[in-house]
Parts: structure tokens; C-alpha cells; sequence
């Protein structure tokens, strides 16, 4: 025991603070189970307990809807009290006659748009409340889209 208190340790990495602070504020996700049939707005994602900064937003439907005779999209928004802090929203189109399939904004490819951050809007504090609102562009589709799961990622601000 005697000689643990002789050693020497080595300082902590240069990004220690960071992952420390990362380790405590874990990405956040909102999830809305079941199907949904209309535009959803203020839906609860995160209550923020750490200063930091929203770096990345995706989402993913496990069913992403099917109308045989209409195009039809989905796009989300993600809101830090009330103000989103996206400047271009993820979004996906889709084209009449396609079939349902699960769906995520991590992928790239046709009818996929991904999220781009407003620099501006992006840090929050202690309390404040990031939500998210969907809005639905279609008539009424054969297969309603379900399941979606919304994931935004932190990075905390460390003070300097």
C-alpha cells in the first residue's frame, strides 16, 4: 500500500475534460412509438443538466410509410427552448409506388437529406429543453409511417 503513493502518474490527456464531460452528458434520444399519422410539435427529447452544444441530428422510421399514388416526405426539426438549431432539417422523399422500409438520415442516397447545424443556435445550458416537431407532406398513405427514433448529439463546452 505504502508504495502506490510513490508512483508517479501520468497527467491526463489533453481531451480528459472533454471525454469526462462527454461520459456525463450521453447523446440524447427521442423516440415516438406507434404510428404516426399527422405533424407532432414540442415532443420532449432532452432536459439538459451540463452546458454544451448540439453537433449532429438523424433520425430513423423503421416503417417510412407507403402511398401508391403520391409522393410523400418527412422532415424533423430539433428546437433548444423553443428555437431549432438546424439551418437545412434531415428530411426524406419518397416516391409513389416505393415500399415501406426502414429509413435513417445516416444513410445518403436519393430522397435523403441530411441535417446541417445552425452555428448560431446550437449551445444550450443547464435546464433548458431541446424537443422536436415532425411535419408529414402527403395525402393518406397506404402504410402509415412508424417508429421513429431521433438521435442528437452533444459536445460539452469546456470552460477554459
Amino acid at each position: 500500500m505504502g508504495n502506490f503513493n510513490k508512483r508517479k502518474l501520468p497527467p491526463p490527456s489533453p481531451t480528459f475534460g472533454h471525454d469526462v464531460t462527454v461520459f456525463g452528458q450521453p447523446d440524447a434520444k427521442g423516440i415516438v412509438n406507434g404510428d404516426i399519422t399527422a405533424d407532432f410539435t414540442a415532443y420532449p427529447v432532452h432536459l439538459c443538466k451540463h452546458a454544451g452544444r448540439i453537433v449532429d441530428v438523424n433520425f430513423a422510421l423503421v416503417k417510412s410509410g407507403a402511398d401508391q399514388t403520391d409522393a410523400m416526405s418527412f422532415e424533423l426539426d430539433v428546437l433548444i427552448n423553443g428555437t431549432s438549431c438546424l439551418d437545412t432539417k434531415p428530411k426524406f422523399t419518397y416516391q409513389s409506388g416505393e415500399q415501406s422500409v426502414p429509413i435513417s438520415t445516416w444513410a445518403s442516397g436519393e430522397g435523403i437529406i441530411q441535417a446541417v447545424i445552425d452555428y448560431d443556435n446550437i449551445n444550450f445550458n443547464p435546464g433548458d429543453i431541446i424537443t422536436m416537431t415532425g411535419d408529414i407532406t402527403r395525402t393518406i398513405p397506404d402504410t402509415e409511417m412508424n417508429g421513429l427514433c431521433t438521435l442528437v448529439q452533444f459536445e460539452p463546452i469546456i470552460p477554459k
